[in-house]
């Protein structure tokens, strides 16, 4: 949830920020406003006074943040490292859509239609297509348009 509020900006609309972690998270608004409200009391959010009721992390909140950030980057540089950028791409594609119907499914909507990844062209593979590019950063992978 701190990537949440991190990931709002310096300062964060509180209804934003709530309406936001109820939806990363998949809970009720209730349930958020909870979370939101036991990251100020622990002391990682702070109120920032103004018309709109918005809040900040905090210093600890900061570096409790970026703390979490470096260990999930190392374990997912350890995970992806290696891995060929067009496999990725095909992965990340599949669960692109895996993730759309299962968001929709939550919401009791019908899932979304989606492309199927498309095929490698004849004689290649997903390992070798020139057609899909990814690149990987520490922590996570980029889709990146061929070059024209």
């Amino acid at each position: 949830m701190l990537t949440v509020a991190a990931a709002s900006g310096p300062a964060a609309e509180s209804a934003q920020l709530i309406a936001r972690v109820s939806s990363a998270r998949k809970t009720p608004r209730p349930e958020a406003e909870a979370a939101v409200s036991a990251l100020t009391v622990a002391g990682l959010l702070q109120p920032v006074p103004g018309d709109r009721p918005r809040v900040v992390l905090t210093g600890s909140g900061r570096a409790r943040y970026q703390g979490i950030r470096a260990a999930l980057d190392g374990v997912t540089g350890r995970l992806f490292g290696g891995i060929p950028a067009g496999d990725l791409a095909v992965a990340g594609r599949v669960l692109g859509i895996v993730t759309a119907r299962a968001n929709a499914e939550l919401a009791g909507s019908p899932p979304p239609r989606a492309a199927v990844p498309p095929e490698p062209r004849a004689g290649s593979s997903a390992v070798d297509d020139p057609g899909v590019v990814a690149e990987v950063h520490p922590g996570r992978a980029q889709r990146v348009d061929p070059p024209q």
